[in-house]
């Protein structure tokens, strides 16, 4: 294990200005009113640097193999690649297991290695830049002060009008409404990142009035998901670690939005909204359908991203991206996967708990937006990979996790007492 000096110098002189770079590259990439082939050139160049940098700062890698989470996260890698290389199409599957393993590594070795805590604040603050940036064009798109037109997944060809998909739900930046509920989930959490941080009267006053507006953004756009996701980052920050006066004050606070919630749902909009088909489609019959995948191709799965373009089935995606990962790649992938899941989930509620008199608000921000994005998936799928910007966070905040156990390690140790030996007696 590296020792306490050589960790911090390995953080010393990093050019995090090629990350926040390659961290724009991806939010463009996401974007739905971009041509394909724009976007595959920007996802090339954010790929590029992001593996210079990973080659040139690879000094360390094996000071990590005593991290368990390191160590499920590598096991589930290979295993990812077993079942590309054992999938019928290999080459469907590729981009899913690059973005999936190789980014995603690559992203926390950095973090871990080269990155201090200072460094990691500047690079959620560029996260919180480019999801307010995503936020305000996403407003003016669904209000009609901008009109664009989305390409279809895939390819160059125009397809339906931002007016006429966003007459009922609002959509923004992407043509799916659900991408847009999920990013005024992340936008909340970042909000609540900054308002505990937050010193001054006015500054918490403009942070909780944008939270405000995010709550009416994602309940707008009528993502179930979504809104479960941002009551989860809502309860973590404004009830669970609060006193108990804490606790009647957001209970207190909560009746308000809650009933102005039951008069929105007596709504002519929500009500046309959920008696539209595809708001209430069968998640059930997905579910199930995926499972008989699952249980066809228990140990490998159908392949990589291979669900999708695997016809007849209920659905492009199975709407939950646990089960979607045991259809597309099986147990072993999905069971490694869940173990650094969990792992670093539970080590980041511990790191909250034993640093919580060094105000290091980076902890709580990762088990908040780790929670909310681990339960958003039971309901939605892809939200764990790096090609949007709740990707690109969690592994950003697993590397701070994993990070920040080995400076508790290395502490631990510096500070063990050594024997000594008196006389062929060890103290």
């Amino acid at each position: 294990m590296v020792g306490l000096t050589e960790f911090r110098a390995k953080q010393s002189s990093f050019p995090e200005w090629i990350l926040y770079f390659v961290i724009g590259c991806i939010v463009l990439n996401t974007v739905h009113f971009i041509p394909p082939d724009y976007k595959i050139g920007w996802k090339l160049i954010a790929y590029s640097a992001l593996m210079a940098l990973l080659f040139f700062r690879a000094n360390g890698f094996f000071s990590l193999k005593k991290d368990n989470r390191y160590g499920w996260f590598l096991i589930y890698g290979a295993f990812y690649w077993i079942s590309l290389v054992a999938s019928v199409d290999s080459s469907q599957g590729l981009s899913s297991v690059v973005n999936e393993t190789i980014v995603a590594f690559a992203l926390m070795h950095l973090i871990v290695l080269h990155i201090d805590k200072k460094g990691v604040d500047g690079i959620i603050f560029s996260c919180f830049v480019y999801c307010s940036i995503l936020v305000l064009a996403s407003v003016l798109i669904s209000i009609g002060l901008i009109n664009v037109n989305y390409y279809d997944y895939g390819s160059n060809e125009l397809g339906v009008d931002s007016v006429e998909l966003g007459a009922l739900r609002f959509s923004g930046v992407y043509s799916n409404p659900n991408g847009l509920g999920i990013l005024f989930s992340v936008y909340a959490a970042l909000l609540c990142h900054y308002y505990k941080r937050a010193r001054s009267l006015r500054a918490k006053s403009i942070y909780i009035s944008l939270l405000i507006f995010s709550g009416i953004g994602v309940a707008a756009t009528l993502s179930r998901a979504a809104i479960v996701a941002f009551s989860v980052v809502i309860f973590i920050y404004f009830f669970l670690f609060q006193s108990w006066r804490g606790k009647v004050y957001f209970v207190g606070f909560a009746l308000l939005p809650l009933a102005l919630f039951f008069l929105f749902l007596s709504s002519d909009y929500l009500s046309a909204g959920l008696a539209r088909e595809e708001v209430f489609n069968n998640r059930d019959v997905i579910w199930r359908d995926a499972l008989g995948v699952f249980e066809d191709n228990f140990f490998l799965g159908l392949g990589p991203g291979m669900y999708s373009y695997d016809d007849g089935h209920a659905s492009f995606s199975a709407h939950n991206y646990y089960i979607n990962s045991l259809a597309n790649t099986g147990i072993l992938v999905t069971a490694a996967f869940l173990f650094f899941l969990i792992s670093v989930w539970r080590k980041s509620y511990s790191l909250l708990k034993s640093e919580k008199k060094e105000a290091d608000y980076s902890f709580l921000f990762s088990f908040a937006f780790i929670s909310s994005l681990m339960i958003h998936q039971f309901a939605e799928s892809g939200g764990f990979a790096v090609f949007g910007l709740q990707g690109v966070i969690f592994f950003i905040c697993c590397g701070n996790v994993i990070a920040a156990s080995m400076r508790a390690r290395i502490r631990r140790r510096k500070e063990r007492p050594t024997s000594i030996s008196i006389n062929g007696y060890s103290r």
